[in-house]
């Protein structure tokens, strides 16, 4: 690791960050929460150094441990903490476009398809490699997961986290439905009952559509997953609660 010279212990995490970074091209710091850390992968797609190493730091509510490993590890000091390699699935979105031609977005996070009229819901069957996983459902939309995503907006819908595989949750549904998790390997298919204005999302990428009935969204592993350093750290349960101010919400640990 390269190493810097003393600091003042007072020097903000942003400006540590900023003078590693400097000095650690090939490392990537997002210095944010989970959405920063899907966008700066989102920036090094398709550039060269898109095989850079990620480093999701938060940008607020540390606790006082994490605040002092994170300014260890961002002046090199002597002793500083090795971090363990997480590597994070990237999915990819298909559907067929109005003009018939194929077209695809891929997610570190999450993809979601809802309603874009906030009075008319959707109805939607699902299947998972196939096989017919949720039949009819009515809802505001549905989402389809990654591990990474799982803790994000997949949490809010579904109330659960999981550490491998993908999820799929579905948002504000008329009936209970229950949830999914599945294998990496799968591929999960949404297919419209009914024409609607949807939107399409693929963490922030938005796309907004006039879909037809019999309209199909396919959502499978790109064979591709994104190297996030520290990722454990960067979920510290006690962290979560110094930010959310609640216990209940954030009992959970990322392994």
């Amino acid at each position: 690791m390269v190493q810097f010279s003393s600091m003042e212990s007072l020097e903000s995490i942003a400006d540590l960050a900023a003078k590693f970074q400097a000095e650690n091209p090939s490392v990537i710091v997002a210095l944010g929460g989970d959405g920063t850390l899907a966008g700066k992968w989102r920036e090094l797609e398709g550039k060269s150094g898109k095989r850079k190493l990620l480093l999701p730091v938060r940008n607020y509510g540390m606790c006082p441990e994490h605040e002092e490993l994170y300014r260890k590890l961002l002046r090199g000091d002597d002793g500083a903490p090795d971090l363990k390699m997480h590597l994070m699935p990237v999915v990819e979105a298909r559907r067929e476009a109005a003009c018939g031609a194929m077209a695809s977005d891929r997610a570190l996070a999450e993809v979601t398809l809802v309603s874009a009229d906030p009075t008319q819901a959707i109805r939607f069957n699902v299947k998972i490699d196939g096989h017919l996983a949720a039949e009819s459902v009515i809802a505001n939309g549905v989402i389809v997961a990654t591990k990474l995503g799982s803790t994000g907006y997949f949490k809010s819908v579904a109330r659960t986290i999981f550490t491998e595989g993908l999820g799929i949750g579905y948002i504000c549904p008329t009936y209970s439905v229950p949830n999914i998790v599945t294998g990496m390997a799968s591929k999960v298919e949404i297919e419209l009952l009914r024409k609607a204005p949807v939107t399409l999302t693929a963490d922030k990428i938005k796309h907004d559509i006039k879909a037809w009935e019999g309209f199909k969204l396919e959502v499978s592993s790109a064979s591709e997953s994104v190297p996030v350093l520290g990722y454990s750290h960067f979920m510290c349960p006690e962290c979560r609660r110094g930010r959310n101010s609640t216990i209940v919400n954030d009992s959970y640990f990322v392994v």
